[in-house]
């Protein structure tokens, strides 16, 4: 019964050692998303924002009570080919999007987005509009 127990407690140290596994306690590989979001018609930077990445799989967030996100995914969630689209919605407006493309490990990708109330005619989730002047 000993050898049970001993041979267990092997198991359960080899599969903690080994990334992916669902027990795995080390470090893990991560990529780093910053930025800011706004109302492009009123210049101001939209409090309380949704900010999801798509990939592999799908981390949402809220931005801070001065439109500021930082998020941080493990890098599993990236597309084999190191693509991740960004996804920015602020309340009463249309949703935007960024696809970032080749996107490194242990990177930090800074990426602002201005959401807009305009109207559009397309079914294509519409592209981030440009940071507003000052």
């Amino acid at each position: 019964m000993r050898l049970l127990s001993v041979l267990a407690a092997a198991v359960f140290v080899a599969a903690a050692c080994y990334p992916g596994s669902p027990v795995y306690v080390g470090p893990y590989a991560v990529v780093t998303f910053e930025g800011d979001v706004y109302v492009y018609e009123t210049r101001q930077l939209a409090a309380m924002a949704e900010v999801c990445a798509f990939g592999a799989d799908t981390t949402c967030i809220s931005a801070d009570e001065k439109g500021h996100y930082w998020m941080q995914i493990r890098a599993e969630i990236l597309l084999d080919s190191g693509d991740v689209t960004l996804r920015f919605r602020a309340p009463g407006m249309h949703p935007s999007v960024v696809n970032l493309t080749g996107i490194e490990v242990d990177s930090k990708s800074i990426v602002d987005c201005s959401v807009s109330n305009r109207a559009s005619f397309s079914n294509e989730p519409r592209a981030c509009l440009p940071r507003p002047e000052d």
